[in-house]
């Protein structure tokens, strides 16, 4: 009976101290899995970043093209129109606004769009 009380005694040690580094084997790897997380999140967190970095970047980089070419859209533009030959350019178009009777450019579009539209309609029609 002392044999078997030594014996119970032993084995209860022993089941203890497998508890305890099963427990702290597991207190470990949920210690990792949470480690793991977290930077999987900061790996998010740096991806999006980039993303957004990238982003700005290319917008930048397009809208840096696009202002050089509005500059150089513009100096040939100064080029070919000088002030005289805007001078020359207003009064042709005046000269037209006063042959097709109209007041202003807006009325001129909206004339010429209204035209363009009954072109199409007959046209329309005669492939009809």
């Amino acid at each position: 009976m002392k044999d078997l009380l030594t014996q119970a005694t032993a084995d209860k040690v022993d089941y203890d101290t497998k508890i305890s580094k099963l427990s702290a084997k597991i207190e470990k790897e949920s210690k990792i899995k949470s480690f793991i997380r977290e930077k999987q999140e900061q790996v998010k967190q740096l991806n999006d970043l980039y993303q957004e970095y990238h982003q700005q970047l290319t917008y930048d980089i397009e809208n840096s093209k696009k202002q050089t070419e509005m500059h150089t859209v513009n100096d040939k533009l100064s080029e070919i129109l000088t002030p005289e030959s805007l001078q020359q350019y207003e009064e042709l178009f005046s000269e037209v606004l006063r042959s097709s009777k109209t007041e202003s450019i807006q009325e001129y579009v909206q004339d010429f769009i209204n035209m363009e539209m009954e072109n199409f309609k007959l046209r329309g029609i005669l492939i009809e």
